[in-house]
């Protein structure tokens, strides 16, 4: 049976991110027959962080789009359901309230902010729903189940830049380590008032918004994140069209692209390896997580017992002043 993915719906958001709506609608055909199950997908589609929201928009339609014409997914369909948090928390917490309430929703992947993150993980453990989420810095509350980080731990990542600051003989009293959930905007006033030899900050400082508050600055700029540039994977030119060819009116792979198509794979598949084991419900899912290996576009991804993933790729990258793009300086895991 060959059949294209339903619709994306997408709730919360202004009249001007319609567009993503009619992209989604042109051109596709659903099987009403089958029966849904969604993944829900939080991002901020609007605002300051709606850089992060389109590279994950676009990858996740790609992803669905990909996956669709899989024969092991015969009999059942998969589509993400998008929720606009406009990366802010309060807002974060009350579209993961309404995605909650939806029981089609067997898994979660969001919200790409450590401080949005943090506002919704309370309604997700009542509500009893997976997250997959994309930072290892953000705070777990007491009694934390079933979520899942594709991110090294703080004290993991923390080590990676000790090693690497001695192994360059960069001394620590001249490095200036960002806080992690910092706003992009307060951070860029606080690097360019400090003037350190080397500052160093999170994935959000990968976006090119950060990179243009920041430009001109002396010292070297550089961020630690887990989230590689579609140019810098072994397969570049085959990811980009990939995801073009999916979505032909996707705009450009961007810092989030390739961390946001993976775990949205990621979703995927657990959602498949669950169905084959019983009645799918959120916690097969969750358990599919805990226990599986999946196909990672970089490396295998398994959880260990705290939800953190194993062996979690760590890449340091340098802004240059003229460049669009980062320079990968070294992948530290």
């Amino acid at each position: 049976m060959s059949y294209k993915p339903a619709a994306t719906t997408i709730r919360g958001i202004p009249l001007l991110s319609m567009l993503f709506t009619v992209l989604l609608l042109s051109g596709c055909l659903i099987d009403v027959a089958l029966p849904v199950y969604r993944i829900g997908v939080v991002l901020p589609i609007e605002g300051r962080y709606r850089e992060i929201g389109y590279d994950v928009f676009f990858a996740s339609q790609a992803a669905a789009i990909v996956t669709a014409e899989d024969s092991s997914m015969d009999g059942y369909r998969v589509e993400p359901v998008i929720y606009d948090d406009f990366g802010d928390p309060s807002r974060a917490a009350a579209q993961a309230e309404a995605l909650s309430a939806d029981p089609d929703v067997l898994i979660v992947v969001g919200h790409w902010r450590i401080t949005t993150t943090e506002a919704a993980i309370p309604v997700y453990q009542q509500a009893e729903i997976p997250l997959l989420t994309t930072s290892g810095d953000i705070a777990l509350p007491p009694n934390t189940a079933n979520i899942f980080i594709l991110d090294a731990p703080p004290e993991v990542k923390q080590q990676a830049l000790t090693d690497y600051l001695a192994a360059q003989g960069i001394a620590p009293s001249a490095v200036y380590i960002a806080p992690p959930g910092e706003d992009i905007t307060e951070a860029a006033r606080e690097i360019n008032a400090i003037n350190a030899r080397v500052t160093i900050g999170p994935a959000s400082w990968g976006l090119r918004q950060f990179h243009a508050l920041t430009h001109g600055q002396p010292g070297e700029v550089l961020f630690l994140t887990n989230a590689i540039w579609p140019g810098d994977l072994r397969d570049a030119d085959s990811f980009r069209a990939t995801l073009l060819t999916a979505v032909p009116d996707a705009s450009e792979p961007g810092p989030y692209s390739a961390l946001a198509f993976e775990a949205f794979t990621l979703a995927i598949d657990a959602i498949r390896q669950a169905h084959a084991a019983g009645p799918l419900t959120r916690q097969r899912v969750a358990n599919a997580l805990r226990t599986g290996e999946f196909n990672g576009l970089t490396a295998p991804i398994t959880f260990d017992e705290t939800g953190f993933r194993r062996r979690a790729p760590l890449y340091l990258y340098r802004w240059e002043d003229t460049a669009d793009a980062p320079m990968l300086m070294e992948r530290l895991q």
